[in-house]
C-alpha cells in the first residue's frame, strides 16, 4: 500500500498535515480530485501519494484506483490511468467528471521539451495547443483549437512556482540544477514526436513557438473541463526529455524523474488549497454532507436514470415520452426491443442502450431514425435502421456536438449519417454499413471527428465530405464500399488519418476544388486508384503505405499535391501519375513494384522529384512525355526493366545528382527536349548509361558512365 506523505519542513506539523495553514479544516469535508495519467510511470508517481487505496469499477469497465492524500488540505483523489490520445483524454475526463462530480481535474505526466526548459523541469500548462486543427490548402494552414487552464488553478500554481515547497514532496535527492517550474503554452497531437528535426516538429516550432513542451493529452482534458463550469482543471507535466534522443533520455530514467517531479508539485498544489474557495458541487438527494457538500457522492449523484422499456416495465414505453419527460443532464436507459419511433434530440441528455448493440433497434420508414437538434448529447450502444424510400439520412445532426458510440447504422435508401450546418460531433466505434448512399456525409460546413469506426458495404462512399465540409477521420476501417473509399468533392477539405482503406471502387478521391491531407493511412487493394486528385483539387499525401490497386496516386486536371515519405508499391498500372496540367512535388517516397512505370509525368504536367527510391518496375522508374517538365534531383533509381529516366516531347528536364544504377536498358533516355541538364548522376551499371536524341540545348556535366 502506498504511505502518505508526512511533511516535515520547518513550522509544518508532520502526519496530517495539520499545520499552521490548513489546521482549521474538518476531516470530513474533503473535497474531491481526480487525476488522469497516460503512462505506468505517471500512474505509479501519482498513486505513490496516495493512502487507503481501493479500486472502484465504472459500469463502462473503467478501473480506478480511489485514496486519500493527507496533505494540509485533505482530498479524495480517484486516479486512473487511460493510454495516450486526445479523444480518449476527452471521453474519460468527460466520464470521472460525470460519475465522481470533482472539484479540480488534473493531468499529470511527462512531456517533451521545446523550448526554454530542461530534463526535469515543471511545466504547468496556461493553455494548450491543439496544432493538428486546420485547413488543408495547397499547403496546411493552422486553425489551432486553443484551450485555456483554470484561472484560479493557475493562479495558485503561479504562488506554488515562487515558493519552491513542492520540492519537498520528492522521494530522492533531486541533484543540480535544481528543477524549475514554468508556466506557459504546450502543444498537443495525436503523436509521439521524437526529433527536432521532424516536419510537426518544425511545423509546431513555426507556428507555435511559445510552446514550451509537446504532448498527447492535454487538449482533450481542457476541452471536457470547457463545457463544465463546476470543476476548475489543469495539465502539469515534468520534462523527460528534449525531443532529440528521447529513447537514450528514457533508458537513463527520465520518465520516472519527470513524473516524480509533475507529481510532487500537484500534490503540492492540492495541499495548498482551500475548498472553500473552490466552485461548489451539487449535493444529491439523501447524501450526508458537510456545508452543502456530500461527504461521498455516489457514482451517478448527479445524472438521473430514466428507464424506457417497450414493454412496460420501465417509467415509459417510449424514447419519445422519456425525452419529453426528462430535464436536461439525465441519462435515458432504454431496453432491448424493437422501437418503431423517430428519436429526435432535442435536450442535454445521454440515450444508452441496454445489453448487446443490435438488442435496442430504432427503426424508422422514410424519416431519420435520430434527429440532433440541441447543443451536447451522448447516444450509445443503439442500432438505428431505417426502411423504406427516402433522402433522409438514418441519422440526421444538424447543429452541436453529438457523442455517438458504439451504434450500428444502416438506411434502405440514403445515408447513413448526415453532419451539417456547422455541427461538431464524434462518431466513435460504430458499425457504419449497408447504406444505400455514403456511410457519412459531411457538407455544409460541417466538421466533427469520426474514429475508430467500421465503415463497409455501403451503395456509395464511406465517408463522402461536401460543400464546405472539413471533418477529422481517424483510425477507421473504411472497406468493400461501391464508391471511394473517402470523397471528398465541391470545397470539401479535411484531415484524413490513420485509416485501414481497402476493397473499395477507389480508395481515397479528392475532386472540384475540395483539399485534403492524407496521412499515415494504409490504402491497399481497391479496385481502382489508391489516391485520386483531380478537377483542380489539392492534397498533401504524407506517410502513407499505399499498395496493390491500378494506380497508387493520380494527380489530374489542374491539381495540386505534396507526396512526401510514402510506400508506393505494388499498382498494376503506375505508381504515380501527374497529368493534365498539374503540379506535384514528389519527395522521399519509396516506389516500387509497378506493372507500368514508377512515376508518370504528362500533359503540360510538371514535378519536382526528389530523394526518392525507385526500383523494380515493369518498365521505366521515371516517364515524363507529352511536354511535361520535371526536375529530378537525388534519387535512387534501380533495377526497373526499361530504363531509368525515359524522356520524350519536354520543354524542360533537370537531372541532376541522382544515382541511376543496374536498370535493364538505357540509364537515361532522352529524345525531343528543347532544354536538358546532365549533371553529376551515377550511370554505371545500365546496359547502356545514356542515349540522348534531338537535345535542342544541353548542360552535361559531372556524369559518372
Amino acid at each position: 500500500m502506498a504511505k502518505p506523505y508526512k511533511r516535515t519542513s520547518v513550522g509544518k506539523a508532520p502526519g496530517n498535515g495539520a499545520g499552521s495553514r490548513k489546521s482549521h479544516r474538518s476531516e470530513s469535508a474533503r473535497p474531491r480530485a481526480v487525476i488522469l495519467t497516460a503512462l505506468p510511470v505517471e500512474y505509479s508517481a501519482v498513486r505513490g501519494h496516495l493512502s487507503n487505496l481501493r479500486e472502484h469499477l465504472h459500469e463502462q469497465g473503467t478501473l480506478y484506483e480511489e485514496g486519500t492524500f493527507e496533505g494540509e488540505q485533505p482530498w479524495d483523489v480517484a486516479l486512473v490511468e487511460i493510454g495516450a490520445g486526445n479523444a480518449k483524454t476527452a471521453a474519460e475526463a468527460e466520464r470521472a467528471m460525470q460519475h465522481f462530480h470533482p472539484r479540480v481535474l488534473l493531468f499529470v505526466g511527462v512531456a517533451g521539451g521545446l523550448k526554454d526548459v530542461r530534463v526535469g523541469d515543471v511545466v504547468i500548462a496556461t493553455k494548450v495547443y491543439g496544432y493538428e486543427s486546420g485547413k488543408a490548402e495547397s499547403e496546411f494552414r493552422p486553425r489551432p483549437q486553443v484551450f485555456g487552464a483554470s484561472y484560479r488553478l493557475e493562479q495558485r500554481a503561479r504562488v506554488e512556482a515562487r515558493q519552491g515547497d513542492w520540492m519537498e514532496r520528492l522521494k530522492s535527492p533531486f541533484g543540480e540544477p535544481r528543477p524549475r517550474v514554468l508556466l506557459g503554452p504546450i502543444a498537443a497531437g495525436e503523436v509521439v514526436v521524437a526529433s527536432r528535426a521532424s516536419k510537426i516538429s518544425e511545423f509546431i516550432q513555426e507556428n507555435y513557438g511559445d510552446s514550451l513542451a509537446v504532448e498527447m493529452e492535454g487538449r482533450g482534458l481542457l476541452e471536457a473541463a470547457a463545457i463544465n463550469d463546476r470543476v476548475d482543471a489543469l495539465v502539469i507535466r515534468g520534462i523527460s526529455d528534449l525531443l532529440d534522443r528521447k529513447s537514450e533520455s528514457d533508458a537513463l530514467g527520465s520518465q520516472e524523474l519527470a513524473a516524480a517531479h509533475a507529481s510532487a508539485f500537484a500534490f503540492e498544489l492540492l495541499a495548498s488549497m482551500d475548498a472553500a474557495t473552490l466552485p461548489p458541487v451539487e449535493a444529491s438527494a439523501g447524501s450526508p454532507s458537510v456545508e452543502g457538500l456530500p461527504a461521498y457522492p455516489p457514482a451517478q449523484a448527479k445524472t438521473d436514470v430514466r428507464v424506457v422499456d417497450i414493454r412496460g416495465a420501465g417509467q415509459h414505453r417510449t424514447i419519445g415520452e422519456a425525452i419529453e419527460a426528462a430535464t436536461p443532464g439525465e441519462r435515458i436507459l432504454i431496453k432491448p426491443g424493437l422501437y418503431e419511433e423517430p428519436v429526435v434530440l432535442c435536450k442535454v441528455l445521454e440515450l444508452v442502450g441496454d445489453g448487446r448493440q443490435d438488442d435496442v433497434v430504432v427503426q424508422c420508414t422514410r424519416i431519420p431514425c435520430l434527429s440532433f437538434r440541441t447543443t451536447l448529447g451522448r447516444v450509445s450502444n443503439i442500432t438505428f435502421r431505417q426502411i423504406g424510400a427516402t433522402d433522409k439520412p438514418c441519422i440526421d445532426i444538424g447543429q452541436g456536438r453529438l457523442e455517438l458510440e458504439t451504434c450500428s447504422v444502416s438506411s434502405q435508401a440514403a445515408a447513413g449519417v448526415a453532419i451539417r450546418s456547422a455541427a461538431d460531433p464524434r462518431i466513435r466505434y460504430c458499425h457504419i454499413h449497408d447504406n444505400k448512399n455514403a456511410g457519412i456525409v459531411i457538407s455544409s460546413d460541417g466538421v466533427g471527428t469520426i474514429e475508430e469506426n467500421i465503415l463497409f458495404h455501403n451503395g456509395e462512399a464511406g465517408v463522402e465530405v461536401t460543400a464546405g465540409g472539413s471533418p477529422t477521420i481517424r483510425g477507421n476501417t473504411i472497406r468493400d464500399n461501391r464508391g471511394p473509399g473517402v470523397f471528398v468533392h465541391d470545397q470539401g477539405t479535411g484531415v484524413l488519418d490513420g485509416n485501414d482503406i481497402f476493397g473499395n471502387d477507389s480508395g481515397i478521391s479528392v475532386s472540384a476544388g475540395s483539399k485534403l491531407t492524407i496521412l499515415r493511412n494504409s490504402i491497399r487493394d481497391n479496385t481502382n486508384t489508391g489516391v485520386r486528385v483531380g478537377g483542380q483539387a489539392e492534397g498533401v499525401i504524407e506517410s502513407n503505405g499505399i499498395t496493390g490497386n491500378t494506380h497508387s496516386i493520380e494527380i489530374m486536371y489542374e491539381s495540386r499535391a505534396t507526396i512526401r515519405e510514402n510506400k508506393v508499391c505494388a499498382a498494376s498500372r503506375s505508381g504515380i501519375q501527374v497529368s493534365g496540367q498539374s503540379h506535384a512535388v514528389i519527395e522521399r517516397n519509396q516506389i516500387s513494384g509497378h506493372s507500368y512505370w514508377g512515376i508518370h509525368l504528362g500533359s503540360e504536367s510538371s514535378a519536382n522529384i526528389k530523394k526518392n527510391q525507385i526500383y523494380s518496375c515493369s518498365a521505366s522508374g521515371i516517364r515524363v512525355t507529352e511536354k511535361g517538365s520535371a526536375n529530378i534531383q537525388g534519387n535512387r533509381i534501380y533495377r526497373n526493366h526499361q530504363c531509368g529516366i525515359d524522356v520524350d516531347g519536354s520543354p524542360d528536364v533537370v537531372i541532376r545528382g541522382n544515382r541511376i544504377v543496374k536498370n535493364d536498358w538505357v540509364g537515361v533516355l532522352v529524345k525531343s527536349v528543347k532544354d536538358l541538364t546532365l549533371e553529376n548522376n551515377d550511370l554505371t551499371q545500365n546496359r547502356h548509361p545514356k542515349q540522348l536524341t534531338d537535345v535542342e540545348r544541353k548542360f552535361e556535366s559531372g556524369n559518372k558512365e
